[in-house]
């Protein structure tokens, strides 16, 4: 009887947790979008203006009123469903408030994922950053890949510890089925931002890498989890596949635009020319071209550069302007502790994380994530695709260390 009172007492504190933060993320998520007039620019813009042209009937083209592959269709997609419910003048808040729904789920994720890392605290410690990082908070008003990107990896990676635990007595078909499920969110993911595509083979990898038994057996098991996995993404990507071939008349894997980061991400401390331009079907090899060349003429240069020099541009900076408005006071004093708090401690924790089983994968991917990032231009909003992995294990390393402090203390005053 104590047991069951026990138990229904914890899953009552997980359901107030998960509730209290969602509904605090989304409230200050709301709250943003409806007291800030925030201007649309750029890359905003640009998507919404692809999404017109695609609820009017037009072609799929970023920057043109011709069909490319310039950049992948999944936000396109997503503004556009919105602007065809809703009308071209009338979609811009739904929009937005579609994005806070969808960042308040992804606190809620991150919860989980801590939890099942670590302990209903660890998660409770990630959920709770997340729900109240200005960051985040602003990126529902922006018509920017990143919330719903997001949301989509996120989920995707909660699914992916689930497969990767090995206390999970799933049966074979349900592992199956739970990796054919991960493939297709990590396509879709990969349709919104390309960026983590060669991180395809990471889970499986680690698998074999940490097996407790490099049997054949289970060896064939991760080769059969794998095969569900790519062929459950490759249906999610075949209609981008088989569109690219029938409109263009070629194969584009993944978009053609990838050339132009790479390129402005080879001028060291950002030192790119006055007008520099080139053609976009110039851009790739002037890219490499130049890479070869600086790591030939100047190696100690670009070497820093396109590691600390990178790293520090990425996460030493903050991604948050309000061009005209000014944001919450009250966001101001906190953003720098929360901010270098979640870098410090997220990549102390990553250092560490050979020794704290839980966090290893955590710390890998998001290291691995770091290092695709370093390879093109250098920008803060590359920061916040990475940050929810940092902020889950400097939560998790924060609170395993509290217990191991606590422990410690037992031991040496047992009476107190």
């Amino acid at each position: 009887m104590t047991h069951a009172g026990g138990k229904s007492r914890k899953i009552n504190n997980e359901i107030i947790w998960y509730s209290a933060i969602f509904i605090a993320a989304l409230a200050l998520r709301v709250h943003f979008v409806i007291n800030v007039d925030y201007p649309l620019m750029g890359d905003g813009e640009n998507y919404l203006s692809m999404a017109r042209r695609l609820t009017n009937g037009g072609a799929y083209g970023y920057l043109s009123e011709l069909p490319d592959a310039y950049v992948t269709p999944g936000y396109p997609l997503f503004l556009a469903f919105f602007l065809s419910l809703f009308g071209e003048s009338g979609g811009l808040l739904p929009i937005q408030l579609g994005q806070c729904l969808l960042g308040s789920i992804t606190a809620v994720l991150c919860v989980m994922i801590g939890k099942r890392l670590h302990s209903l605290a660890a998660g409770a410690m990630a959920g709770l950053i997340i729900a109240v990082y200005p960051p985040f908070i602003m990126s529902c008003l922006c018509l920017l890949t990143e919330c719903l990107y997001l949301f989509v990896f996120i989920l995707y990676f909660y699914l992916q510890l689930l497969s990767l635990d090995p206390g999970r007595e799933y049966s074979h078909s349900r592992r199956i089925l739970l990796s054919g499920l991960c493939g297709a969110l990590f396509a879709l993911s990969v349709l919104i931002r390309p960026t983590a595509f060669p991180l395809a083979f990471l889970p499986f990898l680690y698998r074999l890498v940490t097996a407790r038994r490099h049997s054949k057996r289970e060896i064939r098991i991760i080769l059969t989890e794998a095969a569900s996995f790519f062929v459950c993404g490759a249906l999610v990507m075949l209609p981008w596949w088989v569109r690219n071939i029938l409109v263009l008349g070629e194969f584009v894997l993944l978009s053609s635009g990838g050339g132009n980061p790479l390129l402005f991400g080879t001028f060291p401390d950002m030192l790119i020319p006055e007008g520099f331009y080139l053609p976009r079907e110039e851009e790739m090899a002037a890219a490499i071209e130049r890479i070869k060349n600086g790591f030939l003429n100047e190696p100690l240069r670009y070497l820093y550069w396109y590691t600390a020099g990178k790293f520090k541009y990425i996460f030493f900076n903050i991604w948050y302007y309000l061009p005209g408005p000014v944001s919450p006071p009250f966001h101001n004093w906190y953003l720098p502790f929360v901010h270098y708090f979640s870098v410090v401690s997220g990549w102390l924790a990553a250092g560490f994380s050979p020794l704290i089983r839980p966090l290893r994968f955590t710390a890998l991917y998001a290291a691995a994530l770091t290092a695709l990032q370093l390879c093109f231009i250098p920008n803060e909003r590359y920061a916040y695709t990475v940050l929810p992995l940092l902020i889950i294990c400097a939560s998790v390393f924060t609170v395993h260390c509290f217990h191991l402090l606590k422990r410690e203390r037992r031991i040496i005053y047992p009476h107190i």
